[in-house]
């Protein structure tokens, strides 16, 4: 399969690119230079149609992870932020869609996030699920909600094979390691996913067959089970290898780093 990854010069992209280019064939499309890429490079925004359009010609399927980090806010005026947040994350996602229900592709997958219920993550003891009524706690969540609502307008009224898979926070060994194993944030190891574990989710996303729209949480197999991933396991059979609770890590189940 032909497969567009948009961020692909990102960290999550790098990791996605190096598992993906063992089966598939691969063009990676980044705002900037992307250093030993496992495939063909496109420069280019989101933002832009013309990069979009030639991005999107000739593959099969694609992996959207673009966004406009939410961190920029520090460097931007909010008139600024908001702007390109918008441009990013709603006309970028926009155009995709469009270009791959017009070239028929097989399959669109939008990487989201759990801040699009930041205003009411769970206490201790509760759940939270695919179907609970989101809201965010601010704009970056906001617009990631409103780019999933355009990816269901294109399964359900234009066709196009979609996916929007949820994440946690992605957590990447050596900086949890850095970071104090969340000894000093113990709320930090329930919201948390390991890298592989978001890889494989979005492979299974690209991969599945047969479905036409579905919208699921991914996060890790965590002590105090916050967040329901049922959904994930029914409709592209993941479930979590790796869990994280304060000063620990697990990989099915046993303890692979921390005390």
């Amino acid at each position: 399969m032909k497969i567009l990854i948009t961020g692909g010069g990102g960290r999550v992209g790098t990791q996605l690119a190096g598992e993906l280019a063992q089966d598939h064939e691969l063009r990676l499309l980044d705002v900037a230079p992307i250093d030993d890429p496992q495939g063909e490079v496109i420069e280019g925004s989101v933002a832009d149609w013309d990069t979009v359009e030639r991005a999107v010609r000739g593959m099969d399927a694609i992996a959207h992870l673009a966004i406009h980090n939410p961190g920029e806010r520090q460097h931007e005026t909010y008139e600024q932020y908001i702007q390109s947040d918008v441009d990013i994350g709603l006309k970028g996602t926009d155009m995709l869609l469009y270009a791959a229900q017009q070239q028929s592709l097989r399959r669109f997958v939008y990487t989201s996030s759990l801040n699009v219920y930041s205003a009411r993550y769970p206490d201790a003891g509760n759940h939270l699920r695919d179907s609970d009524e989101t809201l965010s706690a601010e704009h970056y969540g906001t617009v990631k909600w409103l780019a999933e609502e355009l990816c269901r307008h294109y399964a359900l009224r234009q066709g196009l094979s979609t996916v929007v898979v949820r994440f946690n926070s992605v957590t990447f060994p050596d900086v949890w390691e850095a970071c104090g194993c969340d000894r000093d944030n113990p709320w930090q190891a329930p919201t948390r996913v390991h890298i592989e574990d978001v890889v494989r989710a979005v492979r299974l996303a690209l991969e599945k067959e047969h479905i036409q729209w579905g919208r699921c949480l991914i996060s890790g197999a965590n002590s105090g089970n916050l967040f329901d991933t049922d959904t994930a396991q029914e409709l592209i059979g993941f479930k979590a290898k790796y869990g994280f609770d304060v000063g620990r890590m697990y990989k099915d189940g046993e303890l692979i780093a921390g005390d």
